[in-house]
């Protein structure tokens, strides 16, 4: 919403979208970069958010060893930043021992959110398995040629969001 922001104070084309970013250094000073994101109900801004360093590089594979569902509203945030398409695979790894197993098709240069709270796994496991569950993940994919990048953030109390935080994945 443009108006929630002074006159001048910017260019708005990305502020109402989702987006992912790679940043490239030109010149062989180290920066650090982190991503922050605000949730803003009404006229009250900032109510809730979180933040991530960003990683220094992409990877075949990715484990995110915290997830939980229930409380929280749960995303897998998945970036493809290879100039060509690649399938990520999703292990889902339950409390007991039980796997749930899910590709994802992510285009060249992109992004994807998976909603863990509503993931169906059609000839796995009926309904909704993993509404009230905790977990962890490991995100990998399918040609290693082509490594991605992997986070998990996450939002509670479920359904009326008042924190969140997030975490990259470990290689």
């Amino acid at each position: 919403n443009n108006e929630q922001f002074p006159s001048g104070s910017g260019n708005f084309a990305l502020a109402a979208t989702d987006v992912s970013a790679v940043l490239e250094v030109q010149n062989n000073v180290p920066i650090i970069v982190e991503r922050a994101m605000y949730l803003t109900r009404g006229t009250e801004q900032f109510t809730a958010g979180h933040e991530s360093a960003g990683v220094t590089a992409p990877s075949p594979t990715w484990f995110l060893a915290e997830g939980a569902t229930g409380t929280f509203d749960t995303f897998l945030l998945l970036a493809n930043p290879n100039p060509q398409p690649v399938t990520a695979r999703l292990t889902y790894l339950l409390e007991g021992g039980t796997t749930f197993v899910q590709d994802r098709d992510l285009p060249a240069n992109s992004r994807d959110t998976v909603w863990v709270n509503y993931q169906a796994f059609p000839g796995q496991a009926p309904g909704l398995p993993m509404a009230n569950v905790g977990f962890s993940t490991v995100v990998e994919s399918l040609d290693p040629s082509l490594p991605i990048l992997a986070e998990r953030a996450m939002w509670w109390p479920a359904g009326g969001w008042e924190e969140g935080h997030d975490s990259a994945g470990a290689t």
